[in-house]
């Protein structure tokens, strides 16, 4: 049997306890005050000391180089073809769902003129040389397919990074056995080498008996056309053109072993490559024009040359068997 002091006391412990659980589940005394708009606490976001406030912002605003343009406007010559270059500019990519990681490239908007003889792709080594880094092409690059003495655009894509910067930059083409062209993006980043060709002057006739060579002109390049190729570094090729004229009945042909040149350091050389064919001909003389024959010369080609033509016995019938053209290549 329970005493009346020993009710009284449950009571009392029953109605203390009632009153704490009330407390709690209205959020009495566990929580500090919240400005009273009945939200919970949150956590500010925490500035990192760099600018960046934690915040996931698509991960290029305000990246400097995201939309970076600037314009080129400068022209070279490589391995047969004649390149302008315009307007370069940048884009950023994330590169994925699960990372943060931004991608970099360089467009840079291009004009290919084909000086080749028949169609062909502009397709050498190249690189953006900046300092000690070098940023390589990318595999999208769309350098067109161009005929014969046509033009195409096109563009040179390049992946690069965070650090580039264009007044520092340089496009590089070519091998490194190869004469290179360079091309700097601001007159800060160093001296565009265009490679352009250089014409030569060139006049005169060299005969035998019934062949007489009259030379129209040269050229002197960093590169072959026909072949789309670029000589190798320390060297030019110089071009002779000329149209023959044969007395001889019927046709004929000279030849590339017929031919040799002399340049001012007294080294001769042979021809590298012709334009050479059958020769028709007639005791009055008939004319074959646009032939040509090319050297390999040394890329500072200046001075005195002496081309030697020995052809075969029947063109020296009764006249002499061979004869030397001289001629100079101007500073």
């Amino acid at each position: 049997m329970i005493s009346e002091r020993s009710w009284l006391f449950h009571v009392m412990c029953c109605l203390l306890l009632a009153t704490l659980v009330v407390a709690t589940a209205c959020g009495g005394g566990g929580g500090d005050d919240d400005g009273g708009d009945g939200g919970g606490r949150t956590t500010a976001p925490t500035d990192n000391g760099d600018g960046d406030d934690g915040v996931d912002d698509g991960g290029t605003d305000g990246d400097p180089l995201d939309g970076l343009t600037f314009q080129i406007n400068e022209t070279f010559y490589h391995s047969g073809f004649e390149v302008e270059l315009g307007e370069g500019s940048v884009e950023t990519q994330e590169e994925g769902v699960f990372s943060d990681e931004i991608n970099y490239f360089l467009t840079i908007e291009g004009t290919f003129t084909n000086n080749g003889d028949s169609e062909f792709s502009f397709a050498p080594e190249m690189s953006i040389v900046q300092g000690t880094k070098n940023y390589s092409l990318n595999f999208s690059t769309d350098a067109p397919t161009v005929g014969s003495g046509l033009t195409g655009e096109g563009e040179l894509i390049f992946n690069i990074d965070e650090e580039f910067d264009y007044e520092q930059a340089k496009l590089v083409v070519g091998s490194g056995d190869e004469t290179r062209a360079e091309v700097p993006f601001a007159p800060t980043a160093g001296d565009l080498i265009a490679l352009a060709p250089q014409e030569v002057t060139l006049t005169g006739t060299a005969s035998v008996a019934l062949i007489d060579l009259n030379f129209t002109g040269a050229e002197l390049r960093y590169d072959v056309p026909v072949q789309w190729s670029q000589v190798d570094e320390g060297d030019r090729a110089l071009t002779l053109n000329f149209d023959a004229l044969s007395r001889k009945n019927g046709n004929w042909n000279v030849f590339p072993q017929d031919f040799a040149l002399t340049k001012p350091n007294g080294n001769a050389v042979p021809v590298d490559g012709s334009g050479l064919g059958s020769l028709p001909g007639s005791v009055d003389g008939i004319a074959t024009e646009d032939l040509y024959l090319r050297f390999l010369v040394d890329a500072d080609p200046a001075g005195d040359y002496s081309l030697r033509f020995k052809p075969a016995d029947y063109w020296t019938e009764g006249g002499p068997a061979e004869v030397t053209f001289e001629f100079t290549v101007a500073e």
